[in-house]
């Protein structure tokens, strides 16, 4: 079983599933979450970054970039370019500080995988 749904704003959505079995067996289960929009993706990875205890290097060296593409994000720029390079630094610094030992796989992973989420928000306004 699968399924998506886009939300097209921000803000705390209730999400209720319910399945039948062949049987007729029925359950549901529900759970909150919250969707973030663009500038609310980047500050939920900086605490992030900030919640990992990473040597302070590694953090503000992150979290400096990710500053500058909020930044930028504010100033409404006419394409996604300068953007997109700000989000490619980022990939590029998680990558050397993992290659340097400072990141263990799983924060790694953690942050790619929020870094395409913003990439995925970035493109698609």
């Amino acid at each position: 079983m699968s399924g998506t749904h886009e939300y097209l704003s921000a803000g705390t959505r209730t999400i209720t599933v319910w399945v039948e079995d062949d049987d007729g067996g029925r359950a549901s289960a529900t759970v909150q979450m919250t969707v973030l929009d663009t500038s609310g993706a980047i500050d939920d990875l900086i605490g992030r970054i900030g919640s990992m205890d990473l040597r302070q290097g590694v953090e503000s060296s992150l979290t400096a970039k990710l500053v500058a593409l909020a930044n930028l994000l504010g100033q409404n720029v006419p394409n996604d370019t300068p953007l997109l390079a700000l989000l490619d630094a980022f990939v590029k610094g998680v990558d050397n500080w993992y290659s340097k030992g400072h990141l263990t796989l799983a924060q790694h992973d953690d942050l790619l995988h929020r870094a395409d989420l913003i990439r995925l928000d970035v493109l698609q306004t």
